[in-house]
């Protein structure tokens, strides 16, 4: 996921039902989310399970370090469900044009990306 936010030069987007801290709250991915939206980068996510965003939030490790972005409407958190059925897909993540990761496996978090 660090090569994700490192590479972008304007949006990451991600669906996700939570940022599992195995994935997002590494410190050099934290580092690089923050690093791009220094940059005037954007980073939207979309939670399928946004009824339970505060108890997700208070549990992530990438959002409790970006609270201030988040504040600031640099990092937007959205209801996907309110996004063309969009919570009833796979949790996938998507820089610019460029890359892409698509989780096929939720439980076991296995996935197929690209990342140019």
């Amino acid at each position: 996921m660090k090569l994700l936010f490192e590479r972008a030069t304007e949006i990451v987007i991600i669906h996700t039902g939570s940022l599992f801290n195995g994935v997002y709250g590494i410190p050099q991915v934290i580092s690089a989310a923050r690093t791009l939206v220094e940059r005037g980068g954007e980073i939207f996510i979309a939670y399928s399970n946004y009824e339970k965003i505060e108890a997700i939030q208070k549990g992530s490790m990438f959002l409790n370090n970006l609270q201030d972005l988040i504040k600031l409407q640099k990092i937007k958190l959205w209801n996907a469900s309110e996004i063309n059925q969009i919570a009833d897909i796979n949790h996938f993540a998507v820089q610019d044009n460029a890359a892409y990761r698509i989780e096929l496996d939720m439980i076991n978090r296995k996935a197929s990306a690209n990342f140019g």
